[in-house]
């Protein structure tokens, strides 16, 4: 790997911590806009590289964690989700990844 080039890792990191700092900013002010960004932020990271999983999985576990003092938490993983599995399948649509994706899921079942 050459110094100074960018490859799909450092993107995918990115779009992680930006989704991160979505969900920060989430909970200095909670407006549900900010969950949106976080979740589209994740579900581009994970259209990008399916080895974003582990980061996804680590933020939205934290994410459970933080919010299981409030009542109406369902809410929230529904906005988040939705935008998440939104911006996924948007990525994985255009691109000829689908294939791929539904030849691992034949696989499994």
């Amino acid at each position: 790997m050459q110094l100074g080039s960018i490859t799909n890792e450092n993107v995918v990191a990115v779009f992680l911590i930006i989704a991160l700092y979505y969900q920060l900013l989430y909970y200095q002010s909670p407006k549900i806009l900010y969950l949106i960004f976080s979740g589209a932020t994740l579900g581009l990271a994970l259209g990008i590289k399916l080895t974003a999983i582990t980061g996804v999985i680590g933020i939205l576990v934290a994410f459970l964690f933080v919010n299981l003092r409030t009542i109406n938490y369902w809410s929230k993983y529904l906005v988040m989700g939705l935008s998440f599995v939104s911006v996924f399948i948007l990525i994985i649509s255009s691109t000829n990844e689908m294939v791929s994706y539904l030849n691992c899921i034949d696989i499994l079942l």
